[in-house]
């Protein structure tokens, strides 16, 4: 990996600049500094990198800084590039969930298992909008589903927003439908989740 000094002289000489202007918008994403990786992704639009990846990524960095209306702004322009950019799809739900607007989110979503259909972190995501949408059993239906391989699902949804709260909702909720017989749910499932919350 090349020293942060080089990288500056580099650009300078004006050699490889939109690659480098997306690595560094990357290692400061990484290392938590989303505002100021949105203005380095930027730089990498500006200089011709990959619409559509630097779209993606810097809603991502917005969606993390909580800068909700420019991640969707963002992801809307992704799939602007590439209307068949699951990721986009996904992100941009996310985002809608944050504004509690389940029933956007879950449209994103649904975009997304039309393009990915083994997108579990979505379909998870999708049962969670489903739930608060009052609709229990779809909402069971996708969680057994994403839950089928593991947690991997559950572990998508998590690095995106407030998992912790709504995954503890949807667990309170799930159990209350499973003893009314609402919805059918394992108990295998049921202790995934629980363990998986547990331990988060």
């Amino acid at each position: 990996m090349k020293a942060l000094s080089e990288i500056f002289v580099s650009l300078r000489k004006g050699r490889g600049d939109k690659d480098e202007l997306f690595e560094r918008a990357q290692r400061l994403f990484e290392a938590g500094r989303y505002e100021e990786s949105t203005k380095w992704f930027t730089s990498a639009l500006n200089a011709g990198y990959d619409p559509g990846i630097v779209h993606v990524s810097r809603g991502v960095s917005w969606l993390m800084a909580r800068q909700i209306q420019r991640a969707v702004e963002d992801f809307g322009s992704a799939l602007r590039v590439n209307a068949r950019d699951a990721s986009a799809c996904y992100y941009r739900g996310t985002a809608h969930i944050l504004r509690e607007d389940y029933g956007r989110a879950e449209s994103d979503f649904t975009g997304a298992l039309e393009i990915n259909p083994e997108h579990r972190a979505a379909m998870f995501a999708r049962g969670l909008c489903c739930f608060h949408l009052g609709r229990r059993e779809e909402a069971a239906c996708d969680l057994r589903q994403a839950l089928g391989n593991g947690l991997s699902a559950i572990y998508g949804v998590a690095d995106t927003y407030d998992w912790k709260q709504r995954v503890g909702e949807v667990i309170e909720l799930l159990e209350g439908a499973r003893r009314s017989r609402v919805v059918e749910i394992t108990d295998t499932e049921m202790n995934t989740l629980r363990d998986w919350l547990r331990a988060a």
